[in-house]
């Protein structure tokens, strides 16, 4: 088994910026040792996160974007997955961005090291909003009206991902970079997250937070880790996902309970608050030597909680 894969990312409907951050990312099918939590919370911190926010060079901003609407006793809205059923826009977060910019969006990924003859991850990349009927409502008092699913086979790992950062449409050389989000004003973030038990035995799943420390210089050419000076990039902070199968379960991490998995190089001490990229789920499968398994999940309410 390799320790560190390299994924084949698909860009879904996906606009300019997001595919550009989504090709080229990487990811481990280890066992993560992150922080487990389950429903109405998280549980302890991980090794190797702390609480600082870190510093950035030049200091990623949301250029002030936030939109007071979208601040609710939640938190920040980062999705509900319920922007693009009507306005046909693919698979764009509702997160605000300055006028001119193109939002973040999803995209999936998987190995490609289970390609063998017998045994291969297979995904389902037409990922796009659903409406859930009827809404659903929360212990927190939202509602859950719209989801994003994800659903496939898997052996080594799959993930689901968006992109936090923005830029402009078309991304070209013209244009500045994509900007990092700054949720340094918020504890962490949140979301609901719903496994389908139908569809076969609990998946082990992961949520990972790639920043400007993390990331894979291939996709975020000023991340810090370096692979071309002997580093292993993408070991993104991040934690176990302890949900409920057959039931919509809150989620939620404080930055930090969010740790490494323990492969990468250099080594970090704590996420970047003001410079995320993005997040990722990501199923991990049995490995060659088991058997392929189904999955299928699905997210709502995403939020950077107060």
């Amino acid at each position: 088994m390799l320790s560190r894969r390299i994924a084949f990312a698909v860009c879904s409907l996906a606009a300019g910026v997001a595919c550009a951050w989504a090709v080229g990312c990487s990811s481990n099918n280890s066992n993560p040792t992150g922080a487990d939590s389950g429903p109405g919370g998280s549980s302890s911190s991980s090794s190797g996160a702390g609480s600082s926010s870190g510093s950035s060079s030049g200091g990623p901003s949301d250029g002030g974007i936030v939109d007071a609407k979208k601040v609710t006793g939640p938190g920040l809205l980062v999705d509900d997955m319920t922007k693009n059923i009507e306005a046909g826009l693919g698979t764009q977060i509702e997160l605000e961005v300055p006028d001119g910019d193109v939002p973040g969006s999803y995209y999936t990924y998987a190995d490609t090291f289970s390609n063998t003859q017998v045994m291969m991850t297979r995904v389902n990349t037409n990922i796009f909003d659903m409406s859930v009927l009827p809404p659903i409502t929360n212990s927190d008092g939202t509602k859950i009206n719209g989801e994003i699913c994800f659903n496939g086979s898997v052996v080594s790992y799959a993930g689901l991902g968006l992109t936090f950062a923005y830029g402009q449409k078309p991304l070209d050389a013209s244009n500045s970079p994509p900007t990092p989000f700054d949720a340094s004003q918020y504890s962490g973030v949140s979301f609901y997250i719903y496994v389908d038990p139908e569809a076969g035995a609990a998946p082990s799943i992961r949520v990972g937070i790639p920043d400007t420390q993390t990331a894979d210089p291939a996709a975020w050419p000023t991340a810090v880790c370096s692979e071309t000076e002997g580093g292993v990039c993408d070991d993104d902070f991040g934690g176990n996902v302890a949900a409920v199968p057959g039931t919509w379960t809150p989620i939620s991490f404080t930055w930090d309970q969010l740790g490494v998995v323990g492969f990468g190089m250099p080594t970090f001490n704590a996420i970047m608050q003001n410079g995320l990229i993005g997040m990722k789920w990501q199923v991990n499968g049995p490995g060659l030597e088991a058997s392929i398994e189904p999955f299928r999940f699905c997210i709502s309410d995403l939020y950077f909680t107060p």
